[in-house]
Order: structure tokens, then C-alpha cells, then sequence
């Protein structure tokens, strides 16, 4: 019997297959060829965040290596990877901010609270995990417009519900991110478009999917649909 190894390998173009000409390439072409990908894939705020957690991940990595083994660094090519995350980080952030925002006295005007302690209506919400605020560069909170139903004079509840799954309080230029970018599985639109809408159930079986909720997507999308 012949003992010839007849494994045709993984099949071109396959994931396998582009993981092992990546592995076989030379530190210099490996990191330009990386770096021309990444260029390309950051044309949406969601894909900017998902490359700088890689990226990170990949320092980790690469220093734990290093303790390991005794040897030193990259320090170069590490420094190189670090400015290319904060960049990333930088435009990620970029793309939310330049959505319609409301620090903490609108939105209490916005949901119709007054009195001494009308301001603190925002930051309670925030740390209930309910309203998605990120902090502008003089650390004052900034929340995105689009989760205040103005008629209603309250967030969305889908807005809440959603910001509570992704933990916005946690990870909230993530959840930010996620939220403004267009995606094909809502027909090129981005999850915020759909607040407020019949088709907003949509949103809350993709955020369940992203955390890997995929029992209650189809009963929880016909709850809020017929709502």
C-alpha cells in the first residue's frame, strides 16, 4: 500500500489556505501585507474596533511569548503596531462622535425631567446600563441622539434592551461603534436606523446573534414586531 500523503491541503482561497501563506511569509512582507488588509477593511467603524482588539491581542501575545522565552521584542514592529491601533482607535471614535449628541441636560430636557436633579436622569440611565454615553476629550459624557424617543419623552425601549445585551456601560465605543455601522443582514442600513420603526425587533435578533443568543432571536423579533 503506498504510504504517499494524498492530503490535496486546504483549498485556495480558503481561510486555511490564506493562514498558511500568511505563516509562511517573511516578518517584513507579513507586516505589509497585514497592514495593505487592514487598510482596506476600515471602511466601516465597526470593522475599526474589531482590527485594534486583534491588534491588541496580538501584542499581548507577543510580549507573553517574549517573557517566556527569555528574548527580547520587536520593539520596532511593536511600536509600529501600537500606533497603528491608536490610529484606528482614533478614527473609530472619529466616526461616533460625528453623529447627533446630547450631553446630560438635554437629554433630561429631552425626557422631560426638571427640578435640582434633573441632570443626574442621564447618568443614572448610563450606569443602569440603559443609555450609551461615551466621554468626549474633556471626559464629559456625550449621548448619541438617535436613542431618546423625543415624542415618547423616554429611550427606546429597544435601545435600552439592546444597550443592557452588548453591556454598553463596559464597552461603549464598541456598542457605539455597532451601532452606527451599516450592515447587510439589515439591508445596508445600520442598527440605530431602525429605532423607532415596525422592523426595530430586527435589531435586538442581531444583537442577540452577536452574543450568541440564537434560542430567543426568532420568538423575541415576533414580540417586538407585533408590539
Amino acid at each position: 500500500m503506498s504510504r504517499m500523503n494524498l492530503d490535496p491541503g486546504p483549498k485556495p482561497g480558503s481561510k486555511d489556505d490564506v493562514l498558511a501563506r500568511l505563516v509562511d511569509l517573511d516578518a517584513s512582507d507579513f507586516g505589509d501585507t497585514v497592514a495593505a488588509a487592514i487598510r482596506q477593511r476600515t471602511g466601516s467603524a465597526q470593522n475599526l474596533v474589531l482590527i485594534s482588539a486583534l491588534l491588541d491581542e496580538a501584542l499581548t501575545a507577543n510580549e507573553q511569548v517574549a517573557a517566556a522565552s527569555g528574548r527580547a521584542t520587536d520593539v520596532r514592529s511593536a511600536l509600529e503596531q501600537v500606533q497603528l491601533s491608536k490610529h484606528i482607535r482614533t478614527q473609530a471614535h472619529r466616526a461616533v462622535l460625528a453623529q447627533p449628541m446630547l450631553d446630560s441636560s438635554a437629554v433630561s430636557k429631552a425626557l422631560g425631567r426638571s427640578g435640582n436633579n434633573a441632570r443626574e436622569a442621564a447618568s443614572k440611565l448610563r450606569l443602569a446600563g440603559k443609555l450609551l454615553g461615551v466621554q468626549d476629550t474633556t471626559n464629559a459624557y456625550l449621548f448619541p441622539a438617535w436613542q431618546i424617543d423625543q415624542a415618547g419623552r423616554r429611550v427606546f425601549p429597544v435601545a435600552a434592551e439592546i444597550n443592557l445585551l452588548l453591556d454598553a456601560l463596559d464597552d461603549p465605543w464598541g456598542v457605539a461603534s455597532w451601532w452606527i455601522s451599516p450592515t447587510d443582514r439589515l439591508n445596508g442600513d445600520a442598527p440605530k436606523d431602525l429605532l423607532g420603526t415596525e422592523d426595530d425587533g430586527d435589531i435586538v435578533v442581531l444583537a442577540r446573534a452577536l452574543r450568541g443568543d440564537h434560542g430567543a432571536t426568532e420568538h423575541n423579533a415576533s414580540e417586538h414586531n407585533s408590539a
